[in-house]
């Protein structure tokens, strides 16, 4: 090829497209490629319209069937920023409602509450769409009654309720190509209990029975992980239920401790009052020499 030859991209062959397709892992790459051309939105289908939902039971307190509901937090960039409108970034979290044709319903990504606005297009071309991570929660359905303003009738409508307690639910393989049937869950329930559960159980397993402080669960390089108050970090074996220690116990007197990936490191978080230390954790040891605050 000619250094002075420019190729289309939506020249290139045919047979590569699924080849590269199955490659993305997120929502808005999946969209982004299929709308190159017809030729590649035909060779990958659309990312799945909702969320893993598998029914299970949830323990006590609630004896009532729940869910797995998925969010996403991006990063969101005005790609043409106007001199009244600032050039700087916004994070928003959205997650998509399965009980209103798919519609997106934006929160904020700190304190979780639902922000509503009058429904808006997002035109993709205007703006720097970024995926962060995602997250998920367990949350119920229940009827809520209404009074229709046309007339004096009841309406029932369908709400997702979230469940009160639970602290962090991770989910794997978590990859918009993977059937939910092969999916499984780890939930921080009741203030530090760890229960798991797979697509097709109906209730919570409770993994370990003997201890009920754990604070943080991530997934890392296709292996969980777990980290309990006393920041004693172990790896789980999702096939056994497993917990094998994988760090001795953090030297800190945090009140909560957190699993962070960042740069393709896995840290410790030791979380003081308003300050942060993070040890760094990687090949099964913590470098305690260095804190750093944010």
């Amino acid at each position: 090829m000619d250094n002075g030859e420019r190729v289309e991209w939506s020249e290139l062959p045919k047979e590569l497209l699924p080849t590269i397709g199955k490659k993305l892992d997120t929502r808005i790459d999946i969209v982004r490629f299929r709308s190159v051309c017809n030729t590649w939105r035909s060779s990958i289908p659309l990312f799945r319209s909702n969320s893993p939902r598998f029914p299970l039971i949830f323990p006590s307190p609630l004896r009532t069937p729940a869910y797995l509901c998925q969010s996403t937090i991006y990063r969101l960039q005005s790609l043409n920023p106007s001199s009244t409108s600032s050039n700087k970034a916004w994070l928003i979290k959205v997650e998509q409602d399965s009980n209103s044709g798919g519609k997106f319903r934006l929160f904020d990504p700190i304190s979780n509450r639902r922000t509503r606005y009058p429904n808006k297009t997002l035109n993709l071309f205007d703006f720097r769409l970024v995926e962060l991570t995602k997250a998920y929660t367990l949350r119920y359905q229940v009827r809520a009654s209404s009074i229709s303003t046309n007339e004096i009738e009841q309406v029932l409508s369908v709400c997702d309720i979230s469940i009160f307690g639970v602290n962090k639910v991770v989910m794997f393989p978590d990859s918009p190509w993977t059937n939910v049937n092969a999916s499984a869950a780890f939930v921080i329930f009741n203030d530090g209990k760890l229960g798991f559960a797979k697509s097709g159980d109906e209730e919570l397993i409770l993994v370990d029975r003997n201890s009920f402080d754990y604070d943080d669960i991530i997934v890392y390089k296709g292996q969980f992980y777990v980290i309990n108050s006393l920041g004693i970090v172990s790896w789980i074996d999702h096939s056994s239920l497993k917990l094998v220690q994988f760090l001795p116990p953090l030297c800190g007197l945090g009140s909560q401790k957190h699993l962070v990936e960042s740069c393709g490191a896995l840290y410790v978080v030791d979380r003081i009052g308003m300050l942060w230390y993070m040890k760094w954790a990687k090949h099964g040891f913590v470098d305690l020499t260095a804190a750093i605050y944010v």
